[in-house]
């Protein structure tokens, strides 16, 4: 029987791993999944992907795989890693045929206080996605915090962060930012709409991550994520409405 991708949930049967094929548990709507997705897509790696519903979490989870029940995390027979930034790093130096992060120490380390810094929309953009952008003052530090992120694209002054291809900086930042049209479709809101007026680094800047194969791979369609929000909304979330089987 092949695997399926619905998300599992407590009460299910553990399914075994194929020996010697990686295996990623994800969440089909979690952004910190999502950079893992690409990065497997974007190299090439063969794999299985196991979907974990996040709000109830399966038994076997937590006691085989991670206490912490963190997606992504990634299994290969009996090697385990979580946390996306980390599994990412993993996969990068595991297999380095097309190489993500930079070789230079100086441009790795912009690249992760570039991150860091990233970190203030990112968690400003929870606070709205989860009061489904009804507090004024979180929707305003999301911007303000993405005003910040307008001025390092502009100052990298290149078509991807990474340079003139997609890299590791560019993958790993993507999957917010792609959510908020999204969000803004999802609740008839236009004001979490990004405008290329204000932000024409981050508009052109997603145009060109729009042209890359794994961002096509794994986008998200707008009806889709539409009713997704709306099952979340009445507190009765699924994340299988984005698998189609």
């Amino acid at each position: 029987m092949p695997l399926t991708l619905k998300h599992f949930r407590s009460g299910s049967t553990y399914p075994e791993p194929t020996p010697g094929k990686l295996r990623l548990y994800s969440m089909q709507s979690c952004p910190y999944a999502h950079r893992t997705r690409m990065v497997l897509l974007h190299k090439g790696i063969d794999h299985e992907i196991v979907n974990i519903h996040l709000q109830d979490k399966p038994e076997w989870f937590l006691e085989k795989i991670t206490p912490l029940g963190k997606v992504p995390t990634i299994q290969l027979d009996d090697r385990i890693v979580f946390d996306s930034l980390i599994v990412n790093d993993y996969l990068d130096a595991m297999y380095p045929e097309t190489k993500l992060n930079p070789d230079d120490p100086y441009q790795l380390a912009r690249d992760r206080m570039l991150l860091e810094k990233y970190g203030k929309f990112s968690g400003a953009f929870h606070k709205v996605f989860f009061t489904f952008a009804g507090d004024k003052e979180a929707n305003e530090n999301m911007f303000a915090a993405l005003d910040e992120f307008e001025l390092d694209i502009k100052k990298r002054g290149t078509p991807f962060l990474g340079g003139d291809k997609p890299m590791m900086v560019d993958f790993n930042t993507w999957p917010h930012i792609v959510i908020l049209p999204l969000l803004a479709y999802s609740l008839n809101n236009p004001e979490l709409e990004l405008s290329p007026d204000r932000y024409p680094a981050v508009t052109s800047w997603i145009n060109k991550m729009e042209e890359v194969p794994a961002v096509q791979q794994t986008k998200f369609d707008k009806d889709q994520y539409k009713q997704f929000i709306e099952t979340y909304k009445a507190k009765k979330v699924d994340y299988d409405v984005f698998i189609v089987e």
